[in-house]
Formats: structure tokens, C-alpha cells, sequence
């Protein structure tokens, strides 16, 4: 599955890109600096819809960043006129979690099957974890309903080495696995490329078929635009990453800087999409 949190690139209409299926941000005005979502008269329901309703063909979720500094204390009316938006087209709700004001129990709570939740081990305050780096019952009582929690690396304050751990120590594991990807990932020594993204959780304990599987097919279980993606199926379009596994030591970095090293990375090799071979990364 191809990375789109961040799609750069195409013409815009109306704050949606021409080229291919992609999740929109939920809000008019795109990621405004000092956060689109402390005004909302930003998040109009109205306008959302009207923007879904005529770009449907290209829009597969509806998203709303929920941060502390991007929301403020309207983190859960955002959510709901989120859901508002997506709801009468069927869509889910991306929701990017990370020091939100309310507890993370308030806002599981209104999340629906097939909701997803980014960044889904960024650290206090309201995390996922209690006080004594327990999971709260609502988080795992959330992927039971179909709720879906993707890693979504990124760059600034949305996982620490020791979130994750205490978490796949409870057996807490992410359903998909993603960059967060924006202009300036490749240069950013923690994300550097989706391979290097998987192989964190190579270090953690994940077997090579489940890391695979979260990065494939079932991101692209997440979005029914994308069910015939993320298989090697006969008849599957010929979208292809092919990876080798290296053995060796390499370093792995968080948002806080911390490293750590594992004994396994994956290297991209060769990329196919339709069929025919991409040319290599200068």
C-alpha cells in the first residue's frame, strides 16, 4: 500500500487533489498554523459534505487532527462534525491523537467501526496508557468493535520508544503501519522511508509476515477504495514493493531522538506499479 496521509503533488480543486483516492483533511482551509480547529467555524458540516458530495470518486475517509494545539478543548465536536460529514456517505473517520485535551477514553468512545485512530502511541498526556503504563479498558474494548489504531510515525511528539513498548508488551500491537509522510520525511533521520518505518517493529518483537500484513493488506482493508489493493492475488493490480532483509546492526530513532538499534532493516529494491517497473530513487 502506497503511504497517503500526505499526498503532495497535482492540482488542487477545491482542496482536493485531481490524481487517485486519497483521505481528505477535515477542514476548508487545510492545515492552518495555530490549528484549524481552535475556530470552528472551520469545521462546517455543510461545506464538508458539499465538498465530499462532489468529489466522492476521489475521497475514501474523512480526518480530524485532534491535538491539544490543533483542537483545544473542541477536540470532541470536531470529531463529531466529523463524523457528521462522513456519515451519510459512508466513510470512515481518521482521527490524529497526540496530548489532546480530553482523555483518550472520552474520544474512543465515539469512534464506530472502521474509525481509525494515527499516531496511536504518542505519548502523555491522554494517551492510550494510564498513569501506571496500563492500557485503559476502552482502548482495547475499541479494536474490539473494529475501531483501527495505525502506528503513523511521523516527525514531532506522536510516538516515544517507551509507549510502544509498555504497549506491545500488553500485546498492544498497531493494525497498519505508516509514515505520516510529508515533504520533509525522507530527510528526517526517524522516518527516512517506509521500509525503515516497518522495521522498527522488526526490533520490537513483530514477525516479518505480520509487519508485511500491516503494511499491505491491511491498510488496505482499511478503505474499501483500496480492496483489491495490498495482494499479490491473480488479477490484483500490479502495484509492487519489493524488499530485501538485511542483517546487521541499525539505529532506529523516535520523535524525541531517542535510538535504539535492531539486527534487522528492510531495504526497498525494485518498485512496480502497473505492471511496469518505477524507475530508482536518485
Amino acid at each position: 500500500m502506497r503511504d497517503r496521509t500526505h499526498r503532495p503533488g497535482g492540482r488542487q480543486h477545491g482542496g482536493v487533489a485531481e490524481h487517485g483516492p486519497f483521505p481528505d483533511k477535515y477542514c476548508p482551509t487545510g492545515v492552518a498554523p495555530g490549528g484549524e480547529l481552535h475556530d470552528l467555524s472551520h469545521a462546517d458540516v455543510g461545506l464538508a459534505r458539499g465538498a465530499i458530495g462532489r468529489h466522492r470518486e476521489f475521497i475514501i475517509g474523512v480526518k480530524a487532527r485532534l491535538s491539544n494545539n490543533v483542537a483545544g478543548t473542541n477536540d470532541l465536536e470536531a470529531l463529531r462534525r466529523a463524523q457528521a460529514a462522513a456519515e451519510p456517505f459512508g466513510l470512515p473517520v481518521m482521527i490524529h491523537v497526540g496530548q489532546n485535551f480530553s482523555p483518550m477514553r472520552s474520544i474512543l468512545a465515539l469512534l464506530k467501526r472502521g474509525d481509525i485512530v494515527t499516531h496511536m502511541y504518542a505519548p502523555p498526556p491522554n494517551s492510550i496508557l494510564d498513569d501506571q503504563g496500563r492500557l485503559f479498558p476502552e482502548v482495547t474494548a475499541a479494536r474490539r468493535r473494529g475501531v483501527i489504531f495505525d502506528f503513523g510515525n511521523g516527525g514531532g511528539g506522536h510516538f516515544n520508544w517507551d509507549i510502544v513498548e509498555r504497549a506491545t508488551k500488553q500485546g498492544f500491537w498497531p493494525d497498519t503501519l505508516s509514515t505520516d509522510w510529508n515533504a520533509m520525511s525522507r530527510s528526517n533521520p526517524g522516518v527516512v522511508d517506509f521500509p525503515n518505518v516497518m522495521s522498527k517493529f522488526l526490533m520490537f518483537g513483530m514477525s516479518l509476515s505480520q509487519v508485511i500484513a500491516c503494511a499491505t493488506v491491511n491498510a488496505a482493508r482499511a478503505f474499501e477504495a483500496f480492496n483489491d489493493r495490498g495482494t499479490l492475488n491473480i488479477g490484483a493490480p500490479a502495484d509492487v514493493a519489493v524488499l530485501e532483509l538485511r542483517n546487521g546492526t541499525f539505529e532506529f530513532i523516535d520523535n524525541y531522538n531517542n535510538k535504539r538499534n535492531g539486527t534487522q532493516r528492510l531495504f526497498p529494491v525494485a518498485t512496480v506499479l502497473g505492471g511496469k517497473p518505477a524507475p530508482a530513487r536518485a
